[in-house]
């Protein structure tokens, strides 16, 4: 009989240290800090997405399909993520809008491109509606046609 109780009581004091031992030592529960600040992107940097465009229209009139900008000076587009890879869709791939669909009726939010970016999950780090500066140096802009 003594055997069996010290054997209990051996599971319940090894139970009791090991329950002791996993808990958290500090008391400190508080939120992370989650801001953010914007890149510092000087404004004679920006360009618009009709700029982009006029210089893929001026390629296709030349005779070619796609046009590769220039890698001087930096060139950089503002736009909002409009697609989401979380339901399977879209697939390696971000779908940016010049303007949010709340813009100014004279603002025309439906110029956006597809952009081809080599990893999945996508969703994890772009959410719907975020806004995103997207580097155009060396990027490769031709015409998709969506069903």
């Amino acid at each position: 009989m003594k055997t069996s109780y010290s054997k209990v009581l051996k599971k319940i004091l090894s139970i009791a240290l090991l329950t002791f031992m996993a808990c958290v030592k500090s008391d400190d529960y508080s939120i992370p800090d989650i801001s953010y600040s914007e890149p510092q992107i000087p404004q004679s940097s920006l360009t618009t997405f009709k700029s982009i465009k006029s210089l893929f229209e001026q390629a296709v009139n030349d005779g070619n399909s796609t046009v590769v900008i220039p890698n001087m000076p930096d060139l950089y587009i503002e736009g909002y993520v409009v697609s989401t890879d979380k339901f399977g869709n879209f697939f390696e791939e971000l779908i940016v809008q010049n303007k949010t669909n709340d813009s100014s009726p004279d603002d025309d939010p439906r110029l956006g491109f597809k952009i081809d970016i080599n990893s999945s999950n996508l969703s994890d780090i772009y959410q719907f509606g975020q806004k995103v500066y997207v580097k155009m140096n060396g990027l490769t802009v031709g015409d998709v046609d969506f069903p």
